[in-house]
C-alpha cells in the first residue's frame, strides 16, 4: 500500500552492506535539481549521524565505501565529491529524524517515474532487491557504484554504472561479469559495459565511451538522457567544488 500524499518514502533501514553500520535509504518525490530534471531522488544516509557530522568523523564510509572522492580516509582532505552534504542530504536527514517520510510504499509508488539511485551515497550499501522493487514499474533509472571491485557487492551493477576513476579501472570494469537480476540482461553477462568515468578536464575518451550528454548539451537533463542505467559507457570531466582534486 502506498501513501500517495507523502513527499518521501523510507525505502529501507538496516546494516550497511559495506561496513554493517545502521543506514537508511530514502526516496524524495520532488526535486529542484535542474541538472537531473524531474526524477525521484534517492538518498543513502547514516541513520543516526547527520551527513555533515558523518563526513567530519569519516562515518560516511558506511554509505560511500572506499570511494576516492571522499578524500583522505582519515581526514577527508582532498575531497572531490560534487555533493554538498550540508544542503539536500542534511535536509533529508533532518526530515527523516522528524518522522516526515512514509514507510508505506511499493513498486506502484514509482510507476511511470524516472528514478535516480543514489543522489547521495552508494546504492551498493543497501540490498539490491530494494532497487529491483523501486525500478520495477518505473520509467527508467540512473545509478552509479564505486563498489564494483567487491565481488560481494557487484550485484549492484545490475542497475548501476561502475564508477571508474582511471583508464586502468575502466578496462578492468569492462572485463567483469555480473549476475543480473534484469530480464534484459543474461546471467553472467554485463551487456553494454555500464561504466561512468570522471576524468580531468581535457581528458581523452576511451574506445566505446561517450561524453555525458547532459554535460555537453546545455539543454539536456539526466531525465531526458537516461543512459546511465548500467548499460552504457559514459565519461564526464570533473566538475563541482572538488574538481581541482581530480
Amino acid at each position: 500500500m502506498t501513501d500517495g500524499k507523502a513527499t518521501g518514502y523510507i525505502l529501507w533501514e538496516g546494516p550497511s552492506r559495506i561496513d554493517g553500520t545502521d543506514i537508511v535509504a530514502i526516496a524524495t518525490m520532488k526535486t529542484t535539481n535542474r541538472k537531473t530534471g524531474d526524477m525521484v531522488q534517492t538518498w543513502i544516509l547514516c541513520a543516526d549521524t547527520d551527513p555533515v557530522t558523518a563526513l567530519k568523523t569519516r562515518k560516511d564510509k558506511a554509505i560511500c565505501g572506499g570511494c576516492r572522492h571522499r578524500g583522505s580516509p582519515k581526514t577527508g582532505k582532498g575531497r572531490s565529491c560534487y555533493v554538498n552534504v550540508g544542503q539536500a542530504p542534511l535536509a533529508v536527514h533532518r526530515a527523516y529524524k522528524l518522522g516526515k517520510y512514509s514507510r508505506s510504499w511499493s513498486s506502484e509508488t514509482f510507476k511511470g517515474r524516472r528514478v535516480r539511485l543514489g543522489a547521495y551515497g552508494d546504492p551498493a550499501a543497501i540490498p539490491v532487491e530494494i532497487w529491483a522493487e523501486v525500478v520495477k514499474q518505473s520509467d527508467g533509472h540512473t545509478g552509479y557504484t564505486h563498489q564494483w571491485k567487491s565481488k560481494r557487492l557487484r550485484d549492484t551493477l545490475t542497475f548501476c554504472q561502475a564508477s571508474v576513476d582511471s583508464v586502468a579501472e575502466y578496462d578492468r570494469a569492462r572485463s567483469l561479469p555480473v549476475v543480473s537480476l534484469r530480464p534484459d540482461l543474461r546471467e553472467g553477462e554485463w551487456v553494454g559495459g555500464g561504466s561512468f568515468r570522471v576524468m580531468a578536464k581535457g581528458g581523452t575518451l576511451r574506445d566505446g565511451e561517450i561524453l555525458c550528454p547532459a554535460s555537453t548539451l546545455g539543454n539536456t537533463t539526466c531525465a531526458q538522457c537516461m543512459m546511465c542505467d548500467g548499460t552504457s559507457n559514459i565519461a564526464i570531466e570533473a566538475h563541482g567544488t572538488g574538481a581541482k582534486y581530480v
